[in-house]
């Protein structure tokens, strides 16, 4: 199998029509009963229904180019929050409050880049680069091979024996509204012309493929050819997607495939192999009997995003963000690769779907039509090297299993007004309100219960069928995180570390399964080795995991390999494995190490610690008995930030400027993140702004001797400044403005005329955050808002 992408083309493309603009006119707008109110079509596409602030790349501007305010509540209320006019884009409409809608104009840079990758004179790429191409039909991403009507792309092609080519065909829509199309698709070899196809813009994808017998043998030229149907539309494209040659040899190799299944929010106590009762998930305790179960398996966070960009890259989750997934290793090797996917998070923009030929993504569907999925696409490929990458949301909230799995564990529990759908938010009111009665939180898990049962019972329907396929078939069965029910006071996930969140399943089922399985492994392991173990058991270049925390468990593949497991095993007991990444409480990072599990929170300095093989559920904090120093240091090497003993200095609102000077130099001072104080953070990756950033806190510098800390007050100075470097014992001279010197210790509650609180402790700060990460990789739907948001200039 190969596919026919590389900079091996030749291609013709057409004159543009017209220069690309960003600023695209509004003159149909419509005054709604509220004359002062007026609404018009959005001229192009927005990748969401609303923002809860402007839309990043978009302003509405009047004919001076001055912006107009955004308000997220015009469209319900008719009423702008703060200004005079405003403006808000809901469901595909602008709305604008006003008194005067002349010469208004809509600025929004994604139509700009998507109207310029669309013209080769206006993308500035190589041909080569430039027919290559990620493109979206509703749920459907693929690589394609991009071709502007009115152009052409010529590669030339060795064929092998018996060549089929197969390939994808649609025409996906430009984010500016445009006149509909049906552009036609032509495939020539040399002059002649082999196949035509007519589609229409945003049609579903078609499929084809074609038999090249004839040439069999050749060394062909292979032409794409597109044309429209209707002349003048502007950036009108067809996509052939996955143009891939495949062969029917007579004596093929045994093709081999790879389905990774990752399975969202499975608590891992709810597996029968982990301690559930034996009717909770029958056919995958089975399943489970033939291969390899790690019994302490943990993930790097308690939510979704960051544990799979750990498990599908092989790196931490922030240095994941960028970095090639396991989808573009297995396609560089020659497999085909696809993603089905079932989470918001796993959106194909977020750099999931990298190198694969086929991502099909149904929001929070369940895993029957999840499991038919990938089934189709198994059997497509069923005679090539493949590799799959299949998320169930099963049992993720809201627990409605499908009949009859819904109330098979609920059945007959009281549950008064509880609602069928309810989220984290909701449950918490109710739990603060004391509404949420113990029968109610019985009832919740028994439909938990019943939704993992419903996954027991589709995933055994896809590994039944794998056994029917030809080949030999690796299969990785894994979660991403858990799920609290007031196992320690709390609901849902991400907003802890504890282990009802952070274990996690892996199981790895080998080809001709385990003969005197299932081999159990006591060893502590991460998400974050999966993918150095498919790279190693298939030979993929290692490219970027030079210095990946991972490691290669295939030794416990092999039964044989039982001095290599030994020595792997005694790694894995030292090595330390990062947590962190909450979004729903205070900050904390953990770090997994020699038996312990040891969390660190970032404003508090709270430290917790537990020996998980006496203590495995994390019942009683033993940090006076914990090996502290090392589990401090571990976390450190965990993370790469710094953890040290220092002060937290808490203050609330000073006026004047201050300094702090030490007898002993300082290693440094800073504020810490107040996003790390919120117990609901901004969500980076959808554009959400947090509301403070450090620098409206205080500006701090140290001086070069490294003896004093200057802070100057921000615009909003309420927050937590760290010095690293004193102890306890330490104290500071006090200098500011109009106000006589003075010594601080730990302990004092006073900073000037200012409130303040200086505590000693123990302080670990991050010094790379989401926000600089998502910049480096330079998605343009990202840089303006974490410009907005000050992360970067």
């Amino acid at each position: 199998m190969r596919t026919l992408l590389g900079p091996a083309v030749e291609a013709v493309f057409p004159e543009t029509l017209s220069t690309p603009s960003a600023l695209l006119p509004l003159r149909e707008w419509v005054a709604g009963t509220d004359s002062s109110v007026w609404t018009h079509p959005s001229p192009t596409r927005f990748d969401h229904k609303n923002y809860r602030e402007t839309p990043p790349g978009t302003a509405l501007l009047k004919p001076s180019g001055e912006p107009i305010p955004y308000c997220r509540s015009l469209a319900n209320t008719g009423e702008c929050s703060a200004t005079a006019s405003c403006w808000e884009v809901e469901a595909g409409v602008v709305y604008f409050r006003g008194d005067n809608t002349d010469g208004l104009s809509l600025r929004h840079e994604p139509t700009l880049r998507d109207s310029n990758r669309r013209s080769f004179a206006h993308a500035g790429l190589p041909p080569w680069a430039f027919v290559d191409w990620t493109a979206s039909i509703d749920s459907l991403t693929r690589e394609a091979l991009l071709v502007p009507t009115d152009g052409r792309v010529t590669i030339p092609v060795a064929l092998p024996s018996h060549p089929r080519l197969r390939f994808g065909f649609g025409a996906p829509a430009p984010r500016l509204q445009a006149l509909p199309d049906q552009p036609v698709g032509r495939l020539l070899i040399g002059e002649e012309v082999v196949w035509t196809h007519t589609t229409e813009t945003d049609a579903p994808w078609s499929e084809h493929t074609i038999d090249l017998g004839r040439y069999a043998g050749q060394t062909v030229s292979l032409t794409f050819e597109a044309t429209a149907a209707t002349a003048g539309v502007q950036h009108s494209v067809v996509a052939f997607a996955e143009p891939t040659i495949i062969t029917n040899d007579e004596a093929p190799r045994r093709p081999r495939r790879v389905v990774m299944v990752g399975i969202d929010t499975l608590r891992l106590d709810h597996l029968g192999l982990h301690g559930a009762p034996s009717d909770r998930t029958p056919g995958l305790d089975a399943r489970g009997r033939t291969g390899v179960v790690f019994d302490n398996a943990w993930a790097p966070a308690p939510r979704t995003r960051p544990s799979f960009r750990s498990a599908l890259t092989g790196l931490w989750p922030l240095d994941a963000i960028g970095a090639p997934p396991l989808t573009r290793r297995f396609a560089d090797a020659g497999f085909a690769t696809a993603g089905i996917v079932a989470n918001v998070h796993l959106q194909p923009h977020l750099g999931f779907a990298d190198g694969a030929g086929w991502w099909d993504y149904h929001d929070s569907d369940d895993a029957g039509p999840q499991v038919d999925r990938a089934i189709a696409w198994l059997n497509e490929h069923a005679h090539e090297d493949s590799f799959l990458f299949l998320h169930l949301m099963d049992p993720h909230i809201f627990y409605l299993a499908p009949e009859p799995f819904t109330d098979v564990y609920s059945a007959g529990i009281p549950r008064a007004k509880l609602p069928d759908r309810y989220n984290r938010w909701t449950i918490q009111e109710s739990m603060e309100k004391g509404t949420l009665k113990p029968a109610h939180k019985r009832f919740m898990q028994a439909r938990y219960q019943g939704e993992v049962r419903y996954l027991d019972q589709q995933l055994s329907r896809l590994l039944a069928h794998l056994d029917t396929l030809p080949g030999d078939t690796l299969v990785v069965l894994h979660s991403d995180h858990g799920e609290e029910f007031w196992d320690h006071g709390g609901y849902e996930h991400n907003h802890t570390l504890y282990p009802e969140l952070m274990r996690v399943m892996l199981w790895v089922i080998p080809p001709a399964g385990w003969a005197d399985g299932p081999a159990r492994v006591s060893a502590p392991v991460s998400l974050v080795d999966l993918t150095p173990t498919l790279v190693d058991l298939f030979e993929l270049p290692q490219h970027g995991l030079e210095s990946s925390p991972g490691v290669s468990l295939a030794p416990w593949l092999d039964p044989a390999a039982t001095t290599a497991q030994a020595a792997l095993a005694e790694t894995l007991h030292k090595r330390p494995l990062q947590m962190g990444h909450m979004m729903f409480n205070r900050e904390q990072w953990g770090v997994v190490h020699a038996g312990w599990a040891y969390t660190l929170e970032t404003i508090s300095g709270r430290e917790e610690a537990y020996r998980f093989t006496i203590d495995p559920t994390h019942s009683k904090n033993a940090i006076q008995e914990a090996p502290v120093s090392t589990l401090r240091q571990a976390l450190s090497e965990a993370t790469g930030w710094p953890v040290s003993a220092g002060w937290r200095i808490r203050i609330e609102r000073p006026k004047q400027p201050f300094s702090l000077t030490f007898e002993e130099p300082v290693s440094a001072a800073g504020v810490l993140d107040p996003e790390a104080a919120r117990t609901r953070r901004a969500n980076l990756e959808w554009g959400e702004v947090p509301p403070r950033r450090p620098a409206d806190v205080a500006e701090v510098t140290v001086s070069p001797d490294r003896r004093t800390v200057h802070v100057r007050p921000g615009s909003q100075p309420s927050g937590t400044l760290y010095v690293l470097g004193p102890s306890p014992t330490s104290t500071a001279r006090v200098d500011a403005p109009e106000t006589p010197t003075y010594t601080v210790r730990p302990g004092n509650r006073m900073l000037g005329r200012a409130k303040a609180e200086i505590k000693a402790g123990t302080i670990l700060v991050p010094t790379h955050g989401e926000g600089a990460a998502l910049a480096e990789i330079g998605d343009p739907r990202l840089i303006e808002a974490l410009q907005t948001m000050g992360y970067i200039e």
